[in-house]
């Protein structure tokens, strides 16, 4: 009878792990499979729970201070989120999420949308994406622009902040 208590204690246990390996969406790195929508990979990315050391920026109003904030972070390759927004006429909104990790390695989701008729700035899915895996600017870049006052518009420009970027088709936490 022990051997029989046994035996299913242990056969339930083995049965119980391996029904949460199997139902897991993500691995031990926080990976998202490469058939998720980018609206969900970008979910995957902000669940890692990266600090938020910055407010976000905004690109044609550009807060000084956090400007400032975000190029310190990038400098140091501090673990963080950055969210920059901008928008040339108003009747467009692009945003910028960038997850960066210690190594230097940056996962920028761009999105993108226009004021058509048919699209709803309020539904993820009306937005164009692309994901990218970057490598930040050495740190000597951000340290030049944070050296002028006022900081040049170019420096708060988070198209200049990475290089060597290619295409992200897996997201995993930094």
């Amino acid at each position: 009878m022990k051997g029989s208590v046994w035996w299913l204690a242990h056969w339930l246990g083995v049965a119980s792990v391996a029904l949460l390996v199997a139902c897991s969406d993500e691995d031990n790195t926080g990976a998202t499979d490469s058939g998720a929508t980018p609206y969900e990979k970008l979910q995957a990315l902000e669940g890692c729970g990266a600090p938020v050391p910055c407010g976000q920026m905004l690109t044609y109003a550009a807060d000084e201070s956090v400007g400032a904030c975000i190029l310190g972070s990038l400098s140091t390759a501090e673990l963080a989120q950055h969210r920059v927004m901008g928008s040339i006429t108003g009747d467009e909104r692009f945003l910028w999420d960038l997850f960066v990790a210690t190594d230097r390695s940056v996962q920028v989701v761009y999105r993108a949308i226009y004021n058509e008729p048919d699209a709803n700035w309020d539904d993820p899915d009306d937005y164009d994406y692309t994901l990218s895996n970057c490598a930040l600017r050495p740190a000597t870049y951000f340290d030049d622009c944070l050296a002028t006052s006022p900081i040049a518009a170019g420096c708060l420009d988070p198209n200049a902040w990475t290089e060597a970027c290619s295409p992200l088709s897996e997201v995993h936490c930094p």
